[in-house]
């Protein structure tokens, strides 16, 4: 039954391109057989022997090669679609991460934010003890200044009255007033 239908295709394509050519022929109003007619005949024939020339012996490989080639086709779309599928995996992995990393820096921005806001703080803090230290310790340096300037001061100004009594005192105490100082001395170092 293959090998009937085989040599139907055959003769099907010889009636077929036989009409084409007949059909142009008688369409016009005189026929005449040409070289030219002949030409275009023997184009069909030839075409119609290499068609079943195909048929017969080609067919076959040509089924194969292209099944196989078919096969290859759906193997390497198959392919890219597993690729495409692992990809678009990975793309929502790599998203997922991305929102997470985002996430995370915000995190790490937020507890930067944080210390260094505690630094800071820390900072201020060390900062007033360190100027209440420095404040007190320029106190207790003033108040040490002033007890020397005002010692030396008292002992400037002794040691001007004294100069200042040596100069005046012989010459306005007496021998008297001396002795009474002396014996209110004595009284008031015995009591």
């Amino acid at each position: 039954m293959g090998r009937n239908m085989h040599y139907i295709g055959i003769v099907s394509t010889i009636v077929i391109g036989w009409c084409a050519v007949a059909g142009n022929a008688w369409a016009s109003d005189s026929f005449e057989f040409t070289r030219h007619t002949y030409d275009l005949i023997m184009r069909y024939v030839n075409f119609a022997i290499l068609a079943g020339f195909f048929i017969k012996y080609a067919r076959r490989p040509i089924i194969s090669f292209l099944k196989d080639k078919r096969a290859e086709v759906r193997r390497a779309i198959d392919d890219l679609e597993e690729k495409k599928r692992g990809m678009e995996i990975q793309i929502e992995e790599t998203r997922k991460e991305l929102t997470m990393g985002q996430e995370r820096l915000e995190l790490v921005k937020d507890r930067i934010i944080a210390e260094g806001q505690r630094r800071k703080d820390e900072l201020i803090a060390d900062a007033r003890n360190e100027s209440e230290v420095l404040i007190e310790s320029t106190q207790h340096k003033i108040e040490a200044m002033f007890r020397d300037t005002s010692a030396r001061i008292r002992g400037e100004l002794i040691d001007m009255a004294a100069q200042i009594a040596l100069e005046k005192l012989p010459r306005r105490v007496t021998l008297q007033d001396h002795d009474r100082w002396v014996q209110r001395w004595m009284e008031a170092a015995q009591r």
